[in-house]
């Protein structure tokens, strides 16, 4: 659970103000503000001033080039070339409104360049982006010790607390999430019923349940996928895309482009659009050669290669991007 913090009238106003942006299908951010905690002041550098957060329409911009870019920059850093990441990473975030995670990925690498601006600037656009958390900053505290002293990096804790319980307040805490994740949990325990231990009844054969698992996965997906084409791929637990993988043929084929187009605009990432295509496409037609995830071995390295660029899919490790600190191997 995230710890809730002492607040002053004066900024619950303002969270108020932006949830109601929030319900609007826009949140306007406030510059400076400033807050109470147990009697120290904190100030917040808000970057962004207007951010999208349920209608797809807000989004215009092809992710699949900034995804090569992010993948590329990863992979320049492991290689150990900081400074061809860094200039990756600067494109990619030219290209569209950035993910939060990719930002504090570029601060890390800013930090190794000992660049002590743009690493403070990147943290703090990372923070309201909702892609940092305190155990990371902790964990590469050997590497931000670099650029701040001890009294500055104690600072951007605390800066990081306060706006992670703003964004707990507008997002977690709002009367439309917490009725979404309701919903998306009832989906995910409906597409496993009958795939778990079925023991509504003693009488049920496996044909009849394998006839109810799919009338039920058709309800599921249905209605994920009517949630999916109003409100776009929601933000949630990677879970939710376990159904993508039971699709039936038929849904496959009416859903598959709905799915690459919320890939492309930044809310699917690649990976679980790609893992539903392999299997898939091995199990209805026989295909081998997509992604490369479930089966490739058949396949000829371009023909992976040129399908994972075409959707912003890795070209250098497997899983989903969480983070850059889980991608080694």
């Amino acid at each position: 659970m995230k710890s809730k913090l002492p607040l002053t009238p004066h900024f619950k106003k303002l969270m108020m103000k932006a949830v109601e942006g929030h319900n609007s299908k826009m949140v306007v951010l406030v510059e400076y503000t400033t807050v109470v905690m147990e009697h120290h002041y904190f100030r917040i550098f808000f970057y962004i001033i207007l951010f999208s957060v349920t209608s797809i329409n807000c989004w215009s911009q092809n992710f699949t080039n900034y995804y090569n870019d992010r993948n590329e920059a990863i992979h320049n850093y492991y290689e150990g070339k900081l400074e061809k990441a860094d200039s990756l990473l600067t494109v990619a975030f030219k290209k569209v409104k950035p993910l939060g995670k990719d930002v504090y990925f570029a601060a890390v690498v800013s930090a190794k360049m000992k660049n002590i601006q743009k690493t403070r600037d990147l943290l703090k656009f990372s923070c309201v982006l909702n892609g940092i958390s305190l155990k990371w900053l902790k964990e590469d505290s050997a590497i931000f010790s670099n650029v701040f002293t001890n009294f500055e990096f104690n600072r951007l804790l605390d800066t990081i607390v306060i706006t992670t319980n703003l964004n707990y307040y507008l997002y977690e805490n709002s009367k439309f999430n917490t009725m979404n994740y309701n919903f998306f949990d009832s989906l995910l325990f409906m597409d496993q019923k009958y795939r778990s231990d079925f023991k509504d009844s003693t009488n049920i054969t496996e044909e009849q349940k394998l006839k109810l698992m799919k009338v039920n996965d058709d309800i599921v997906q249905k209605k994920l996928m009517d949630y999916v084409e109003e409100y776009g791929w929601p933000d949630y637990s990677e879970l939710l895309t376990t159904i993508l993988i039971h699709f039936s043929e038929e849904n496959y084929l009416k859903y598959k482009t709905i799915l690459l187009r919320e890939v492309k605009i930044g809310h699917l990432d690649p990976f679980w659009y790609a893992r539903m295509c392999d299997r898939l496409e091995k199990i209805l037609y026989n295909n081998d050669c997509t992604y490369g995830i479930w089966t490739k071995s058949k396949c000829g390295k371009d023909i992976i290669r040129t399908n994972r660029l075409q959707i912003g899919l890795s070209l250098y490790y497997e899983g989903p991007f969480r983070t850059f600190k889980l991608v080694k191997k």
